[in-house]
C-alpha cells in the first residue's frame, strides 16, 4: 500500500480487494490454502491501482487559471467539435470506474433518483451508495484532461 498516492486510496483498494474477494469467492478451490488465493488478488489488486496512479496527473498540478479562464467566442463548427471531444472523453473516464460506480453515477445523474432509491434497488445502504458516489466523482475528476490536453 504505500506505492499508493495516499491514505484514501490505500483505503478504497482494500475494500475493492475485499469486493473481489467476495465476489469471487465460488472461483476459490476449497482443499486449496485460502491465505495466498487472497494475497494474489490483493498484490493484482495494487499493482494494477499503482499503474492506473501513475499515469494519471494529481489534481494539484492543475493550473487554477485554466479553470477561471473565460472562453473566447467559438464558431458553431469548433464548439461541436469540442463538444465530441468532451463527449468521448467523458465516455473513457466513465470506463474506468468500477462497474457498482458506474450504476450508481449514472442512476443519480442520468435518473435523477434519490439515495435512498438507489439504495434500495442496489440492495445497498445510503451509506455505501454516498461512498461510490464519492470515490466515482474523485476518479472523474482525475481523469479529466490538462490544459495541454493529455490527462
Amino acid at each position: 500500500m504505500s506505492r499508493l498516492k495516499d491514505h484514501a486510496s490505500a483505503q478504497d483498494l482494500v475494500q475493492e480487494v475485499f469486493l473481489k474477494i467476495f465476489r469471487f469467492r465460488e472461483s476459490h478451490r476449497w482443499g486449496v490454502p485460502f491465505a495466498p488465493w487472497v494475497w494474489s488478488i490483493s498484490k493484482n489488486s495494487g499493482l494494477d491501482e499503482y499503474r492506473r496512479q501513475s499515469k494519471i496527473p494529481s489534481i494539484e498540478s492543475w493550473d487554477d487559471e485554466v479553470w477561471e479562464q473565460e472562453s473566447p467566442e467559438v464558431s458553431p463548427e469548433v464548439r461541436l467539435l469540442l463538444l465530441e471531444r468532451l463527449k468521448g472523453t467523458f465516455l473513457r473516464a466513465i470506463q474506468t470506474l468500477t462497474f457498482e460506480q458506474r450504476r450508481v453515477l449514472l442512476l443519480r445523474l442520468a435518473r435523477n433518483w434519490s439515495l435512498e432509491r438507489i439504495a434500495r434497488e442496489t440492495g445497498s445502504t445510503v451509506g455505501a451508495v454516498k461512498a461510490l458516489l464519492h470515490r466515482s466523482h474523485r476518479k472523474l475528476a482525475l481523469s479529466a484532461p490538462t490544459e495541454s490536453g493529455s490527462r
